[in-house]
């Protein structure tokens, strides 16, 4: 993304978002710089950053209830934590509106949106056949066949040159989150480990091309962080520690993703693929917790047992009162304050 990187100013925005974070520590938000380079964001991935599609489908995982949105205006958004998401933080750094969620837009109101819109959708995964048993969801295949939608049918509504539409969404940001469930919900201790991290980059691929074929030029992409430290992991292993064996098998796939970004900048000099690096940020948040300024970093903020799994239970879970110390906030996702915190620390590109 170095054509678009901004000359920094450190600008608490804060004032703008207080009735949204009142409850957070301002220490890392304070940090937050704010530019004005990028035309749009567009968001794809699963429910590290879905904003609220699966809200809007009949059968899916869902959590429109609270605490879920808790630090969000006290307000359920669908959003998998209690505030804002990795992607809204990166929508605050470029001074963007928070994307909203393709399904909860009108048809009319696709055609006026220029700030972006995020198309991620919880449980589904890279492969088109990761979904949730019984359950549906947008495979990130789905998600680029929609955005194209969203190129060839909006946007010109807005943007009626081709060229001048070609480099809009050159200057936007395309972010893409996801590959957890595929490894959550489609790889078992049968697999080999080198094999199904090869197909799942070679689908990965396959869909990166594709969204720069439809005009995408400036992409983040995230690689899996360690799964086996979630509290849901911690949990199974029933001694208190990490599953270790989980977080080996993605580590074929995190070893060979900066390799298979390098080779597409390579076949297409115009595009610009940015590593946003979970798994070593949440490491280092593990190593070194006093530095980061969390207390805890194993349990949810929000968690109970229900049927031996843990979880965070509408109308009965009551969250931690210090959700910017605690790593988590439910048993699977980050707390609002570790998402600012990422994008602090690992996407800000300096000058």
């Amino acid at each position: 993304m170095a054509a678009l990187t901004p000359v920094l100013l450190f600008l608490l925005f804060l004032s703008a978002n207080s009735d949204e974070s009142s409850n957070l520590d301002s220490s890392c938000f304070s940090a937050i710089p704010i530019s004005n380079s990028v035309a749009a964001l567009y968001v794809f991935g699963d429910s590290t950053v879905d904003a609220g599609n699966n809200n809007f489908m009949n059968n899916a995982v869902r959590v429109n209830f609270l605490p879920y949105g808790i630090d969000f205006s006290n307000t359920p958004t669908g959003r998998f934590t209690n505030g804002k998401t990795v992607a809204d933080f990166i929508a605050i750094l470029y001074n963007l509106s928070l994307p909203p969620p393709y399904l909860s837009l009108t048809e009319a109101q696709r055609k006026t949106v220029r700030d972006g819109i995020n198309y991620a959708s919880a449980g589904c995964g890279i492969f088109p056949n990761t979904k949730p048993p019984g359950l549906d969801c947008w495979s990130l295949q789905t998600q680029i066949e929609v955005f194209n939608r969203t190129v060839q049918e909006d946007l010109p509504c807005m943007i009626e040159d081709p060229q001048e539409l070609a480099e809009y969404l050159a200057n936007s940001i395309f972010y893409i989150s996801m590959g957890t469930n595929d490894y959550t919900l489609n790889f078992n201790n049968h697999h080999d480990p080198e094999y199904f991290a090869n197909s799942l980059l070679i689908q990965f691929r396959w869909c990166l091309q594709t969204l720069y074929n439809i005009g995408a030029r400036n992409l983040v992409v995230n690689n899996i962080g360690p799964l086996g430290c979630l509290p849901s992991m911690i949990n199974k292993t029933r001694n208190g520690q990490c599953d270790e064996q989980m977080n080996q098998n993605i580590m074929s796939y995190n070893s060979q993703l900066p390799q298979i970004l390098k080779n597409i900048e390579d076949e297409y000099p115009n595009a610009t693929l940015t590593l946003a690096n979970s798994y070593d940020f949440l490491q280092d948040i593990l190593a070194d917790t006093e530095k980061y300024g969390f207390t805890d970093v194993k349990d949810p903020c929000c968690g109970d047992y229900f049927q031996g799994e843990l979880a965070c239970i509408p109308d009965y879970s009551t969250p931690c009162d210090n959700r910017c110390h605690s790593l988590f906030f439910d048993a699977s996702h980050t707390s609002e304050f570790a998402n600012c915190m990422f994008v602090r620390d690992m996407l800000i590109i300096k000058d």
